[in-house]
């Protein structure tokens, strides 16, 4: 339970006999919508770090890692960022675990993978805190760090492209925020 974090509410076999799983119910908009009107204001993504590290902390502290931390997995509960909630733990997985599923498939979203994800390595804290940064830098700029045309060219970019600093694109950020998100935005985890 964390305010963070969107809650379980039951789950069980439906009479078909599928297994369901219910949330509470949101209402709002995702992250993704918002950031269609533009970006984020620099108070609004200083809430929106705080709010989203506090709820990665909790769950990392109980060995869950996301791996799909995305602008659209960001909810802003009645469109406030200082009441958003994490959701979509569908592709969470234990600490350390590869990147990959079951069928040798990378999961995540391209715009927002860290290179070991992107590589189908073993992920942990350090690939959500990636995730975070992009998403940051996202809100801030207008734009993730890295565009492409396919799917590989964005994940490639991840593990290979210099990041432009977030001020290049928007000068009225705070050294900090770059300093901060640049290291998010390292390609090894170690960094």
């Amino acid at each position: 339970h964390h305010p963070g974090i969107v809650s379980y509410v039951a789950h069980g076999i439906a009479a078909e006999g599928w297994p369901f799983l219910a949330m509470e119910w949101l209402a709002g908009e995702n992250l993704a919508e918002r950031l269609q009107r533009g970006p984020l204001s620099i108070p609004e993504c200083l809430t929106l770090s705080e709010r989203v590290a506090s709820a990665l902390a909790l769950a990392h502290q109980r060995n869950i890692i996301h791996r799909d931390i995305k602008p659209s997995n960001l909810f802003l509960r009645d469109g406030q960022i200082a009441n958003l909630s994490l959701i979509d733990f569908g592709i969470a997985r234990g600490d350390l675990q590869v990147g990959m599923t079951a069928t040798n498939m990378v999961v995540g979203t391209p715009e927002y993978m860290a290179p070991e994800q992107v590589r189908g390595g073993a992920v942990d804290a350090r690939t959500d805190v990636y995730a975070l940064g992009a998403v940051l830098y996202h809100a801030l700029t207008g734009r993730p760090p890295f565009r492409g045309d396919t799917p590989i060219s964005v994940g490639l970019a991840h593990c290979q492209d210099p990041v432009t600093p977030p001020r290049q694109l928007r000068p009225d950020i705070p050294p900090v925020w770059d300093s901060v998100i640049l290291r998010a935005l390292e390609k090894t985890p170690a960094a």
